[in-house]
């Protein structure tokens, strides 16, 4: 008779409250996870990583008029013209953006010049622009942005989103890009 009675008061405690009962539950569950995931993800240092492609795969010429000049080879973006070019890049990101290297050649090993403006943000947004040229000494020439190109005493890219514009040179060409990024890996 008295487990009777605790099975009917249980069934009345559970039938009554239910509603609150599972809200309880679901707000007790989500917190739970939300406070499982911060101190997993506050425990876990940012991995510096290096993400290596080629210009081939990424970069294209800026007007159709420059295609004919334009050699797309595995391992570069020719200037194969008599004239210069330009190339846009869409530069592909992943977690917090740390720095990008751009390497660039000479075909017949001259010195020739090269300008590259890196730009961070999207259009309608805010955007920051940083230009470096170089010069391909003995064939080979490159890069390096770094957060503080683009906004002064800044450590992190402003944002994630990051392309170029290049004029080459004839005879010169966009190599190799190395992303330089952090992530926290859990």
């Amino acid at each position: 008779m008295i487990d009777r009675m605790r099975r009917s008061r249980r069934a009345i405690l559970l039938a009554g409250n239910r509603g609150n009962w599972m809200k309880f539950l679901t707000k007790s569950l989500l917190c739970s996870a939300v406070l499982a995931a911060g101190v997993a993800q506050a425990g876990v240092p940012a991995v510096e990583r290096t993400q290596y492609f080629n210009a081939a795969a990424h970069c294209q010429a800026s007007l159709s008029k420059f295609d004919d000049a334009l050699r797309k080879r595995p391992l570069a973006v020719q200037n194969e013209g008599t004239t210069s070019v330009f190339v846009t890049c869409a530069i592909p990101t992943q977690g917090q953006v740390q720095g990008l290297e751009v390497y660039v050649s000479s075909q017949d090993g001259s010195d020739a010049p090269v300008a590259c403006t890196a730009v961070t943000g999207w259009h309608g947004g805010t955007n920051y622009y940083a230009t470096k040229v170089t010069d391909t000494a003995y064939g080979y020439g490159g890069f390096f942005w770094n957060a503080s190109d683009f906004v002064e005493g800044a450590t992190e890219f402003p944002t994630s989103f990051l392309a170029m514009s290049c004029k080459l040179a004839p005879g010169t060409g966009l190599n190799d890009f190395w992303l330089h990024y952090s992530e926290t890996v859990g």
